[in-house]
């Protein structure tokens, strides 16, 4: 099962990021908006849809498109993974762990590639960073981080 973040650039509408997930038969299972940095019309939605393959052996023709990034999506979801990328080994981590497991994937690895934000985001402030328990109980990947 393979999961890609596509960044989508229309020509009038902005820029947004499509989460998809295919199955381990190439099919695609789930699509989701992740982030909309314009305001998006439903025919241009439309457009947006019709473009993400349906089939998993299309995601290289979309590669070629111009206004296409694509990025394959590290599958390795676990806690652990989280646990140590998140670097900050404080508070209670069978708290932290509970709470990750009741995440979906789609949201781990929105998770995961926030953590990432966060970590570069700390380097600049001058206070510490808050236990992961806190961090994931109350759903801090969905702030924005410079």
């Amino acid at each position: 099962m393979n999961n890609y973040h596509l960044t989508i650039t229309t020509k009038t509408q902005g820029q947004l990021v499509v989460l998809t997930k295919y199955s381990e038969f190439g099919e695609l299972v789930f699509v989701e908006i992740r982030e909309l940095n314009a305001r998006v019309g439903h025919v241009a939605l439309a457009w947006i849809y019709g473009q993400i393959p349906h089939e998993e052996s299309g995601i290289d023709e979309l590669k070629k498109q111009p206004r296409v990034k694509v990025q394959l999506i590290s599958t390795d979801l676990s806690f652990a993974a989280f646990w140590n990328l998140y670097d900050y080994k404080k508070g209670n981590r069978k708290r932290a762990e509970n709470t990750w497991s009741k995440l979906d994937d789609a949201t781990r690895i929105v998770a995961l590639k926030k953590v990432k934000e966060y970590n570069f985001d700390m380097t600049k402030v001058s206070h510490g960073k808050v236990f992961p328990e806190r961090w994931l109980a109350q759903e801090r990947w969905e702030n924005d981080y410079d």
